[in-house]
């Protein structure tokens, strides 16, 4: 019997990865920002779900879904059930956080008692932004913990390891960085060669030109970065095609990366000509460090138009943040108008991979109980590709 369960969610598995992504925007966008409502100037989303409510630890606002995003001075913390109506809670207790990336731990971690407004108390929340300036120095990135999302303890600067993930020196493709892209967390590595319990994707810029750098540590705040040829200095792994007539021809920036198995990573980026603003990008990759392209990108483009017609980002399409759920994505990104708004859009996934979900309920699961699932994937060995680490960690 488990055998044949087994063969049933590899078939399962194999149907998932193999499914084309069909990003179908929300009809009514934008949901969060300027222009809806007196909302405020909004980009650059960070967005967070768990089942659990987040367990009481979400400052007294109960919801399923958070997302900090940047605005005037400093970031917001909004709250929604359903990812699309949102409410504003309360701007981050930190000044000048900008290009937010917040992860949430549910079993908690002890602070780490340095820095400014020290704890050692016990926390949930991660965050990773920049602080706004360009100085060409590490200390343009900033890490800060929080019980709750919205008060932070242990506000310091990111440190560079051996491999300096900011150089400061031109034209380095690291020289300088915006901030982080996104980060990985891994409670059992071995904290060595590329197994570590934190790796960043983060941005890196000549001054420029912008790339996608990547990075190791054991605590999160001080960083190794990837250096794939062994001379010392950390390499970027996905940088501008540098082909004329391409719509990412010299920048890459603020990007998701979700890791299915430790052979299945999918990037979704920000990208363009002359700026990283223009589009959006998916590409996919066997290690998390060699990527290949979407021939089909970039899944929406700034100059995109038809129905419904996106003049709320005719300026600026980018900030891609997708969190997978049950088989099915949804992603939150950031645009412009052309008179200068900045707000938040919301698209879903609708093509083959959420069919393959209803089949998997047509298979005998008509109410899916996903603690089971999750038991029975570990049974088989094999590794949960619906995303749900993601929502949870």
């Amino acid at each position: 019997m488990l055998a044949l369960a087994c063969f049933a969610l590899a078939l399962l598995a194999a149907e998932i990865v193999s499914a084309q992504i069909n990003f179908v925007e929300y009809a009514s966008n934008p949901i969060l920002g300027q222009g809806v409502g007196a909302g405020p100037k909004a980009y650059y989303p960070s967005v967070l779900y768990d089942s659990a409510n987040f367990a009481g630890h979400d400052g007294g606002y109960t919801s399923s879904y958070k997302m900090w995003f940047d605005s005037e001075g400093t970031s917001q913390l909004a709250t929604s059930d359903d990812g699309i109506t949102w409410t504003i809670r309360a701007a981050v207790s930190v000044a000048n956080v900008h290009h937010p990336l917040v992860e949430y731990y549910s079993a908690g971690f002890t602070g780490a008692n340095s820095g400014v407004n020290p704890s050692s108390g016990t926390m949930y929340y991660r965050l990773w932004y920049w602080t706004g300036d360009m100085t060409y120095t590490i200390a343009d990135l900033r890490y800060a913990e929080s019980a709750d999302g919205i008060t932070w303890y242990n506000d310091q600067p990111l440190q560079n390891g051996a491999v300096p993930i900011v150089t400061g020196i031109w034209p380095d493709w690291n020289r300088g960085s915006y901030g982080p892209c996104d980060v990985l967390y891994d409670p059992s590595a071995s904290n060595s060669g590329t197994d570590w319990t934190f790796t960043l994707y983060y941005d890196g810029t000549t001054g420029g030109t912008e790339s996608i750098g990547l990075a190791f540590s054991s605590d999160g705040i001080t960083w190794t970065g990837y250096d794939g040829d062994g001379d010392g200095k950390a390499d970027a792994v996905l940088t501008g095609t540098f082909v004329s007539g391409d719509w990412d021809y010299d920048y890459v920036s603020r990007a998701t990366i979700i890791k299915n198995s430790a052979t299945n990573y999918e990037m979704w980026y920000s990208g363009g000509v002359g700026a990283m603003n223009h589009g959006i990008g998916y590409a996919t990759s066997s290690d998390g460090i060699q990527w290949t392209r979407d021939a089909d990108n970039p899944t929406l483009h700034k100059d995109d138009t038809g129905y419904p017609g996106e003049p709320w980002r005719s300026g600026r399409t980018y900030c891609p943040m997708v969190i997978r759920m049950f088989g099915t994505y949804k992603m939150w990104y950031a645009g412009r108008s052309a008179s200068g708004q900045y707000a938040i859009g919301y698209a879903v996934d609708e093509g083959p991979s959420a069919v393959t979900l209803s089949s998997f309920e047509a298979r005998g699961a008509d109410t899916l109980d996903w603690s089971l699932f999750t038991a029975l994937a570990g049974a088989c060995g094999v590794g949960l590709l619906f995303g749900v680490w993601r929502a949870r960690r």
